[in-house]
């Protein structure tokens, strides 16, 4: 399979035309971390931010950053939220982030709908790992597929780079490749100049933030805790709420 490249517009500060003006920049923004099927916990935290977004005057964007699906009891209904007219009407800005489970599944769905008796075991098959309920999806898989296909690889506002496992090393700032933004697991490269806020990688203690990134995966699927980071205005420095731990059943 060959890796796609991607390329993303320059750090802010840059006359390239394809820079974010600094103008455009929301209020507030929201990053959500790894939710994987806890759809329980997903309604908890927008109850959260929505009692948040109140006190803020201004636009507000919400990036949700990545595996929405698996390991989790309700994947079907995070979906349904994440495509809500709702969601639209509570945000100016919603941005739906492609992790890797997601990238798991559009290869999984391919082969499912092609011959219903039996699934990919290509590279990015989960069929042996999870058990899932087609049937309980309210759209068609194929509408399913097409949703999860046109989620980015990234976000960027000139200030903050917004990718699903952060990226991974390359010898050209600025071009990675798929897998550096979905698979990624390692120390985040230092962009100079640009905030990564990013999930994948598991931070059970809570969510961890440096000079050069934020990482917000606080394994929501176990650890019953999910996690925003809350970023006002242009600041590089964000706060967090997060869900109460809790001992709810996981499906692993």
């Amino acid at each position: 399979m060959n890796a796609k490249i991607v390329r993303m517009p320059p750090i802010l500060g840059s006359t390239h035309p394809s820079l974010v003006p600094f103008s455009s920049i929301p209020a507030v923004t929201y990053a959500v971390g790894d939710i994987h099927g806890r759809a329980d916990l997903l309604k908890e935290l927008l109850f959260m931010i929505l009692t948040h977004r109140k006190q803020i005057h201004g636009s507000a964007k919400i990036v949700f950053l990545g595996d929405y699906v698996d390991r989790g009891p309700d994947e079907a209904r995070v979906i349904d939220i994440l495509r809500s007219k709702k969601l639209r009407k509570d945000f100016d800005e919603v941005v739906i982030l492609k992790g890797n489970h997601e990238l798991m599944l559009i290869d999984e769905l391919t082969s499912y709908m092609a011959d219903k008796t039996k699934i990919s075991e290509g590279k990015f098959s989960v069929a042996k790992l999870y058990t899932r309920d087609y049937d309980a999806f309210t759209i068609s898989l194929r509408t399913l597929r097409d949703f999860l296909e046109k989620m980015p690889l990234f976000h960027s506002d000139g200030i903050r780079l917004f990718t699903h496992a952060g990226v991974g090393p390359t010898s050209e700032i600025g071009s990675w490749s798929a897998d550096d933004l979905l698979w990624y697991c390692g120390p985040v490269q230092d962009l100079t100049g640009r905030l990564v806020v990013h999930g994948h990688t598991i931070v059970w203690d809570g969510p961890v933030a440096n000079r050069s990134a934020v990482n917000v995966d606080t394994g929501a699927f176990m650890s019953g805790r999910l996690t925003v980071a809350i970023f006002e205005g242009s600041s590089r420095q964000p706060t967090f709420l997060s869900t109460m731990p809790t001992d709810s059943p996981t499906t692993l």
